[in-house]
């Protein structure tokens, strides 16, 4: 298989105890069978900590996994006052569920292609893409499966239907006479789909159907006043660069949603179209830009914060692909 990833992300170091944020908060801690296991095994003062406050957890089942809802000011009962993981301090990063130890890493995959990219609800991540000093260009990397080991690891990978659109939409959306006005018309051009941007009412409308997850957000939501500062503005404003770079973002991460060959498409995405993701990742520019040009929040805080409200709930992500 190939797997490719933006190339500015494989600089990604996790901040730890220096993070301004964490994303230990604001979610849920999900623990497979094999390591809820693991943690009902473990011996010592700590793993009687681990069963104590694990059975104490409000919790649900899900597909053989267990998902804990986290303590009442959104924190993980595991993160210490220094921001750091008393799990992976008593046990090591081994000893963590996929789910942390995974993260900021999401996947999409075809049958020849994983395509990795880190969210933006990390603000490290936000950093590495709005600093990369060069133009943002993807990385791939044949995999060897255990299939094609057992072939010699002689197995042609030619990729799937996606790999010559996102060349295209790297390469034209970055051109320096290109702009995020134009952008949107141009990424449609390349992805062959007729979609129209959602007016600013509609996209007033959505953002506001579901229920937030913090209140930093829900705060921000009713401080907003349309949409027609921000992007609109972004050459005058310095950000096309940066909004173009998040609308590219975007549809590398999500475009694969819409390929009948994904295995996320057969599932929940499976209404998902090239035109819903490319409004979505316009959406996203646009809040985000006005979020700024009213005095609000900086750019960089928009985006973290709108990663964690649409990217991290399903249900929200969903109406917004479809929108």
């Amino acid at each position: 298989m190939i797997l490719q990833t933006f190339k500015h992300e494989n600089e990604f170091v996790c901040l730890a105890e220096n993070c301004p944020d964490n994303c230990c908060k604001e979610g849920e801690l999900i623990l497979e069978s094999d390591v809820m296991a693991r943690y009902q095994a473990e011996s010592g003062p700590f793993g009687d900590e681990l069963r104590r406050t694990l059975a104490t957890a409000r919790r649900e089942a899900c597909d053989g996994d267990v998902w804990y809802c986290l303590e009442a000011d959104g924190r993980c009962p595991f993160l210490n006052d220094n921001g750091l993981c008393r799990i992976v301090l008593n046990l090591g990063e081994e000893a963590l569920s996929d789910t942390c130890a995974f993260y900021p890493r999401f996947e999409t995959e075809t049958p020849e292609v994983i395509r990795r990219t880190l969210t933006l609800s990390c603000p490290e991540v936000v950093r590495l893409m709005l600093t990369c000093p060069e133009n943002l260009s993807l990385v791939r990397k044949t995999e060897l499966t255990e299939s094609m080991l057992k072939k010699g690891g002689k197995m042609k990978v030619t990729g799937d239907s996606l790999i010559s659109v996102e060349d295209a939409l790297v390469r034209e959306l970055q051109k320096p006479e290109m702009t995020f006005a134009k952008a949107f018309s141009e990424a449609a051009h390349i992805i062959g789909c007729e979609a129209q941007p959602l007016d600013d009412t509609s996209i007033i409308s959505v953002i506001n159907e579901k229920e937030a997850l913090t209140d930093e957000w829900e705060a921000a939501l009713s401080r907003l006043e349309g949409l027609s500062a921000g992007a609109d503005d972004s050459t005058a404003t310095g950000r096309d660069r940066d909004l173009r770079r998040v609308l590219l973002y975007y549809l590398v991460r999500y475009l694969p949603l819409a390929l009948p060959e994904s295995r996320e498409h057969e599932d929940l995405f499976e209404n998902v179209s090239f035109a819903g993701v490319l409004r979505y990742a316009d959406i996203a520019c646009r809040v985000c830009a006005a979020f700024e040009a009213q005095g609000i929040m900086p750019f960089e805080n928009a985006l973290r914060l709108w990663a964690k409200e649409t990217e991290l709930d399903e249900d929200m992500l969903l109406m917004l692909l479809e929108a």
